[in-house]
């Protein structure tokens, strides 16, 4: 294959993944917000509050039981047909000893929240783990043949099943019951789904797995537990000495920076993955491949995210109201630092995709014990200094760090990542310095209209400066090339 007819296949399949995953997306986060709505009208708080009790046991066995094998799977050149029968069994026995385990702990649960209820509630929240755990092997071979039209198929029935069916659950008067609805839901229409398009049947139980997929598997779970344990301690910590309500202000501005990169980092990165890990051995390819994804990916979300930074009160105002102000200058200080998370939060792609999870779990050591003693440093002025600690924090030791470590273990240079990254830092600082002295000082521009004048202003000032450089032209004229060619697709023109 030439090298023009690589880079279309290429396309070609990154094109179609993204499209599916992130349709697939969009449907989910459209789905979640009308369950919001509806629900709420439906149930009550204390509803609600009884399975929230339960959400951050559930998530911290969601980290486990994986064990990072689902990745080990879709990573490997070459995978044998007992080896994928041996990972599925160990799956299915792992997500069978954490509910088990739950539903011994069920009493223990309820106590610690003096409700009896939480028995026989969190005996019913173990089922879906189970089925999740069997569910992981059938869709990471879809995975790993990249086959997107089939895991978005998947994902949007089994959202819009446990939809349909938990508002049912609450119309018919269930009360709590009915939240459970959903992850049962999810899980099995999942499992199923996946093991009937994946055509893959397991065979007799075998449970002795390789030990380069082990070693792999306990360096991937290593760096997320680490990963969790840092991304949520901020939120332990100010809650426990600054308060419930500094906890709350807090709590909304990390969720509003933190969903547009993960509403979009999350779809691509199932489809990045599988195509890096395709291409593993030819490192050249790969390093091709990831600066042409990541360069369009960063000037697509880092221009729009320094705009909303520029006009924080305004973007608070319109989603919040008056009240929520002290959201503003949190916001601020967690956006700045949100402009480097783009890159940052890729370096999954290619530890996974070239089996460094060794190295990515140094890197999350490293990453994390930094970011824990900023917060640590900063609550000595409250809860805008966790945020400004975290910032500071990312642009004088994150960041060089990771340009030096990256350049050292990848196929990817350190000077890549500086291209990419510091010009649209630089588009930034030139867009803050325009909003904030003419639209802001001398228009006096307010509202929906200063958040307009400042995302066209950020992505005006990333485009001119991305055309003064070689690198900053390749990505525009690549962004251009697949926005047409999305158009395309789309509309169903060739």
């Amino acid at each position: 294959m030439s090298v023009n007819e690589q880079k279309s296949s290429f396309r070609k399949t990154a094109l179609g993944g993204s499209i599916y995953v992130l349709a697939a997306q969009f449907i989910r986060i459209a789905l979640l917000f009308l369950s919001i709505i509806v629900l709420s009208r439906l149930l009550t708080p204390e509803d609600f509050g009884l399975i929230a009790c339960l959400t951050p046991i559930i998530a911290f066995i969601t980290l486990l039981q994986d064990l990072g094998l689902q990745q080990a799977v879709i990573q490997r050149e070459k995978i044998s047909d007992e080896q994928i029968n041996k990972v599925f069994w160990v799956l299915s026995a792992v997500g069978l000893f954490f509910a088990i385990s739950l539903c011994i702990l069920s009493p223990a649960i309820a106590w610690f929240y003096n409700d009896e209820r939480l028995v026989w509630i969190t005996i019913l929240a173990s089922i879906p783990l189970a089925i999740t755990s069997m569910a992981s092997l059938p869709l990471s071979l879809l995975n790993r043949s990249m086959k997107f039209n089939n895991i978005a198929i998947i994902d949007i029935t089994a959202n819009t099943l446990g939809f349909i069916a938990t508002v049912i659950g609450a119309l018919l008067g269930m009360s709590y019951w009915s939240l459970l609805i959903t992850p049962f839901f999810l899980a099995l229409t999942t499992f199923l789904g996946a093991l009937w398009l994946s055509k893959w049947r397991p065979n007799k139980p075998q449970f002795k797995l390789d030990e380069d997929i082990l070693h792999f598997g306990a360096n991937l779970t290593g760096s997320n537990i680490i990963n969790f344990f840092a991304r949520n301690l901020d939120n332990i910590l100010v809650g426990r000495y600054e308060g419930i309500q500094p906890l709350g202000f807090y709590e909304r501005a990390y969720k509003l920076l933190m969903f547009p990169l993960s509403s979009i980092n999350a779809p691509i990165s199932k489809v990045i993955i599988p195509i890096l890990s395709n291409v593993q051995s030819d490192k050249q390819r790969v390093r091709r491949i990831y600066l042409r994804v990541i360069g369009m990916l960063t000037l697509v979300i880092v221009p729009g995210m320094a705009a909303i930074l520029m006009v924080s009160e305004d973007i608070v105002l319109l989603l919040f109201g008056e009240e929520w102000l002290a959201v503003a200058p949190i916001f601020f200080w967690l956006g700045i630092a949100g402009l480097v998370q783009p890159l940052a939060n890729s370096t999954s792609w290619v530890f996974i995709s070239q089996g460094l999870t060794k190295e990515m779990f140094k890197w999350t050591m490293f990453a994390s014990s930094t970011t824990i003693i900023a917060i640590i440093i900063g609550l000595n002025w409250g809860v805008v200094g966790v945020a400004m600690a975290y910032a500071i924090n990312e642009y004088l030791i994150r960041l060089p760090a990771f340009f030096w470590y990256m350049g050292k273990t990848s196929p990817i240079k350190s000077l890549d990542f500086m291209k990419i990254q510091i010009p649209l830092l630089i588009a930034a600082i030139f867009s803050f310095a325009i909003t904030h002295y003419i639209f802001k000082n001398l228009m006096d521009l307010e509202g929906v209209i200063a958040i307009i004048a400042a995302v066209i202003c950020s992505y005006s000032c990333a485009i001119l400066i991305s055309l003064v450089h070689e690198t900053g032209r390749n990505i525009l004229g690549e962004t251009t090339k697949l926005s047409i060619d999305a158009i395309h697709k789309i509309t169903g023109k060739k």
